[in-house]
């Protein structure tokens, strides 16, 4: 079996996507810019999600209907892959400051959403909830309140869904039975409809301090989650310290916080991943070299020992350039892992293919003047997307980089994908599993005396959009025993080219053995196509023979001529 077979064999979505060529006609082809959107007018803290079947969702804060303590939540949600956004659905009515935004959504529709309220009346502030199953059609009537309603100073939070309808909220805050701020948790089990009574504090008692903060929340979909803390090293502000904390068990119970790694030291950004096969993965900027270098530690055995840390920047000097740091982690089951990070105006990425036991080097994703924070996702295709703020010609400007074959080869020039003449900022990115990229900002424009401030969105797609899902297969992996049985899969296909219709998709099925033969096609391949813009989406059958010898095969669709692309589903015969 080749490497790339090696790769895919557990995976939920293999989506391989080929290089037309490696001319500037490849680029245009590799990826396709829709029109900006705006989202909202006066709004703020614009987040994004993406949904499995098009669904595209816009989250931010309304500031147009009263002053700057008088806000409202919305969403705005897209059914068309982000060409086109329904009107916006309010969860509050204003009347309150409300901040620190987050949505997720899984792979069967669902969409949960969190926020914090700060102003009076006083019963009202708090950690706040809603969720949708539908794929953002109806929501909650009611929001569900997360905090406990003694809560004094909600602060920073992180949300996260695990299978199983288990959502996870980690939060700090503080009440008068807790004097100085901690780090909570608290779980839903029934899609954030409800929420469990229990509220757990995740920061023991001799660590209480005013300066813990909660970075990020990893649920594993096996049972395990972790979170990402920090605290400020007591008696010397200027150092921290990071910590991750561990349940084994859905979050019923966790251990305690274990020290990630042994210096203090002044941090940036800090950033977490985490697999089902107990291995935890943690990035950070710090200063232990004088400017910022960006390191990288991993633990194998659920957070309980971590490695020793190493340097992601390691062709450059300790500590060489000012401004380094604001690191970013993705990866995927089959163990590649990347890592983006701002290098004085640079950005830079690392890709690891073996669960953060070897790193390729840094390469430069330029050339850009970066300015703020890389935003990194991935899927379990090989898309990998970049995107920053960059500084030109006095403005702020959204750029963005992608590849196509698990981070080898990158676009040679970045996409700026903002309009001129704004100053964008507080960038978002999501990824879909057929790798349409989603991205979310706020820009200010000069408007009068001051600006004007709008929630902007665009989207960024490949030539051919093509998902495979099997029917009634919710771990998207088709097993078939050793008789044989008939397979049925829904595909959705969208044609995102610009000028050309894509007429020759073909899908049949294709086995490669562990001796390295290959079998197929099985059976009469389908032909069809798709026009000028637009999709196609059906239940494929095919029945797989049970004459077969086991091993790794795949359902695959691809299409021939001036556009090459295709899309594979692993199926593994017994």
């Amino acid at each position: 079996m080749n490497s790339d077979n090696t790769r895919c064999e557990a995976l939920v979505l293999i989506l391989l996507a080929a290089w037309a060529c490696s001319s500037a006609v490849a680029e245009e082809q590799a990826i396709h810019l829709s029109p900006v959107a705006q989202v909202y007018l006066d709004a703020g803290a614009t987040m994004v999600a993406a949904g499995p079947r098009g669904e595209v969702y816009a989250l931010g804060i309304d500031k147009e209907v009263g002053g700057p303590n008088f806000e409202r939540t919305f969403v705005r949600r897209s059914i068309d892959f982000g060409r086109t956004f329904e009107p916006a659905r309010f969860f509050t009515d204003g009347g309150a400051s409300e901040f620190s935004h987050r949505v997720v959504t899984d792979s069967r529709g669902g969409v949960y959403v969190s926020w914090n309220r700060l102003q009076p009346p006083p019963d009202a502030a708090g950690l706040f909830c809603n969720c949708s199953h539908d794929a953002g059609a109806t929501w909650l009537e009611s929001d569900v309140k997360v905090s406990v309603d003694d809560a004094r100073g909600v602060g920073s939070h992180r949300l996260t869904f695990a299978e199983r309808d288990l959502v996870h909220v980690v939060w700090i805050d503080s009440g008068p039975d807790q004097p100085r701020h901690g780090i909570w948790h608290r779980r839903s089990l029934d899609g954030g409809i409800t929420f469990e009574p229990k509220v757990t504090p995740l920061w023991f008692e001799e660590y209480y301090s005013d300066l813990v903060y909660v970075r990020a929340v990893c649920a594993d979909g096996d049972g395990s989650v972790y979170a990402l803390l920090s605290r400020e090293t007591p008696g010397d502000p200027d150092d921290n310290e990071l910590y991750v904390q561990t349940s084994l068990d859905d979050g019923v119970t966790w251990l305690g916080p274990v020290l990630v790694d042994p210096i203090s030291e002044s941090l940036g950004c800090a950033a977490l991943q985490c697999d089902a096969d107990g291995n935890v993965f943690v990035a950070w900027c710090g200063n232990r070299n004088g400017f910022g270098d960006v390191f990288f530690t991993c633990s194998q055995d659920q957070g309980r020992t971590f490695e020793a840390t190493r340097r992601l920047n390691a062709d450059d000097p300790p500590g060489q350039f000012p401004g380094s740091g604001k690191v970013t982690l993705a990866g995927d089951e089959e163990g590649n892992l990347y890592a983006a990070w701002q290098r004085g105006n640079d950005v830079r990425v690392n890709v690891s293919r073996d669960r953060g036991a070897t790193w390729a080097g840094d390469v430069s994703l330029g050339p850009t003047v970066a300015w703020d924070l890389p935003k990194l996702v991935a899927n379990e295709a090989g898309h990998v997307a970049v995107t920053w703020v960059a500084r030109t010609t006095g403005e702020f400007a959204i750029e963005l980089n992608v590849s196509r074959d698990f981070g080898t080869t990158w676009l040679p020039t970045p996409l700026r994908i903002d309009d001129p003449n704004g100053l964008a900022y507080r960038q978002e990115l999501v990824m879909d599993p057929a790798g349409r990229v989603y991205v979310a900002w706020e820009e200010e424009f000069p408007e009068g005396m001051g600006l004007r401030a709008e929630a902007t969105f665009r989207a960024a797609y490949p030539t051919l959009g093509i998902s495979l899902v099997p029917v009634d297969d919710a771990d998207g992996l088709i097993i078939v025993p050793p008789g044989g049985e008939r397979i049925a899969v829904d595909v959705d296909l969208v044609n995102h080219h610009p000028t050309a219709p894509l007429p020759g998709l073909t899908a049949y099925l294709e086995g490669g053995l562990p001796d390295g033969r290959i079998i197929g096609p099985l059976g009469d391949p389908k032909t069809f196509g798709i026009p000028l813009g637009g999709a196609r989406g059906a239940t494929l059958r095919k029945r797989f023979p049970g004459n077969k010898p086991p091993g790794l095969y795949y359902l695959i669709v691809t299409t021939e001529g001036a556009i090459e692309d295709s899309v594979r589903l692993p199926i593994i015969k017994r």
